[in-house]
């Protein structure tokens, strides 16, 4: 299997967007070579030391070419291996750059390494080895006894063309792979947004009403063995009870997914806040510093607003709080922190998070919070003791790495009930 065919899996980003133009350079340097050899077997007298250099320049050609696919981070990045193949450059354009026969094919060889150097190493370093080639192109003429004027400035031109030709080409390669993943990551989002709009859409149709209708029974119920005096009114009550907290978490999930089809992630969050503030009566501190020019993957931004409706409901349930405060922060990474005033867990925790010691205590949501989490890359920050109150904070990968620096944008508000 030849190394174009050869999947790019492996490859590190960087250099696989460049791949294909390298390994056209490496193709045109050994067409270059393979001619001269040709030329020069075709001679009367070919000279030994020109075909042994022409054959020790082969490996700085073929190798890239065959291994870039797994290799080319590592060769791009080898001061050695560039250095060497500049040299290698040199005496192969004085060798074969000053004879009648071969001159054109040390200007091609020349012109060819000129742009390589520019699609791996860029402007300023592939100007420097093109001029140096140029210089040794210019002098293998001369001493050849050829020399012209004009030839001489047309291939110097043509060579130090080819190392800006090679960076502005493997600048606008790597805008198009840019563009095309933010096409890619548009579709997914588009995606996402339509299946979550699907799945709220199905849930209150089917499921909401569902549970709905099963506490409207258990309530009937529980009214009726009530009147009756019958000893099983606690047990009906009780299901009342769940049937209300099982509408409730449902009516919740339908509220994150539509809020996350509506808006950005600062949007779903606010609703989710405003929509816990009035069932609970506690009073929100909301800090959203969440540019809507940022993109958050939809599993990320899903995983933040469910954190987010576990840690509010570990609030209401257990901690007899006065006041919370959610913060969440959007840049390089997805930073959500909930805290409360309230009663704090029994045992004083730290910043490290024991789930075996939480499942084991009782303590399933945060413990659920920190696997939801953990899937995704991210990790979680939990301190609490006795009447100190609990503060919880997830860390999550946010922006994709290729993302400039945005200027932040801040909402402060006061949500009370």
């Amino acid at each position: 299997m030849s190394a174009v065919q050869r999947s790019r899996s492996a490859e590190p980003p960087e250099t696989a967007v460049v791949a294909g133009m390298v390994r056209l350079l490496c193709d045109v340097r050994l067409t270059a070579l393979a001619l001269a050899t040709i030329s020069l077997v075709a001679a009367s007298r070919p000279s030994a030391g020109t075909l042994g250099i022409v054959l020790l320049a082969l490996p700085f050609s073929y190798v890239p070419l065959r291994s870039w696919d797994r290799q080319g981070d590592a060769l791009a990045r080898s001061r050695i291996l560039l250095w060497c193949d500049t040299i290698m450059a040199v005496v192969v354009v004085f060798v074969i750059g000053g004879p009648a026969r071969l001159g054109e094919f040390g200007a091609v060889y020349a012109s060819a390494t000129a742009a390589l150097f520019g699609v791996v190493l860029g402007m300023r370093s592939a100007i420097a080895v093109a001029i140096v080639l140029a210089l040794v192109q210019a002098l293998a003429v001369v001493l050849a006894g050829r020399a012209s004027v004009v030839q001489l400035v047309c291939v110097a031109v043509a060579i130090v063309g080819s190392a800006w030709a090679g960076d502005r080409l493997a600048a606008l390669l790597r805008s198009q792979s840019a563009t095309a993943e933010e096409l890619a990551r548009a579709r997914v989002l588009e995606a996402a947004s339509h299946e979550r709009a699907n799945l709220a859409r199905e849930m209150h149709d089917s499921l909401a009403k569902t549970v709905h209708g099963i506490g409207l029974l258990s309530t009937a119920l529980a009214e009726q063995l009530g009147a009756e005096g019958s000893r099983h009114e606690r047990t009906a009550r009780l299901i009342e009870m769940a049937c209300r907290d099982a509408n409730r978490d449902t009516r919740a999930l339908i509220g994150g997914l539509r809020a996350l089809t509506a808006g950005s992630l600062g949007d779903a969050i606010e609703t989710s806040v405003r929509r816990w503030t009035v069932t609970s009566g506690v009073p929100v501190d909301l800090h959203v510093d969440a540019p809507t020019e940022r993109e958050v993957g939809p599993d990320v931004a899903w995983a933040v607003v469910r954190v987010l409706d576990e840690a509010l409901e570990n609030v209401r349930r257990h901690a007899q709080a006065s006041a919370v405060r959610v913060s969440l922060g959007v840049g390089r990474e997805v930073r959500l922190t909930v805290s409360d005033d309230g009663c704090g867990l029994r045992e004083p925790l730290g910043d490290t998070v024991d789930v075996r010691a939480l499942q084991s205590g009782g303590h399933y949501g945060i413990a659920g919070i920190h696997e939801r989490v953990a899937a995704l890359g991210g990790t979680v920050r939990l301190s609490s003791a006795p009447r100190v109150g609990t503060c919880l904070t997830i860390v999550l990968p946010g922006a994709h790495p290729g993302e400039a620096d945005l200027p932040p944008s801040a909402d402060r508000q006061e949500v009370t009930a």
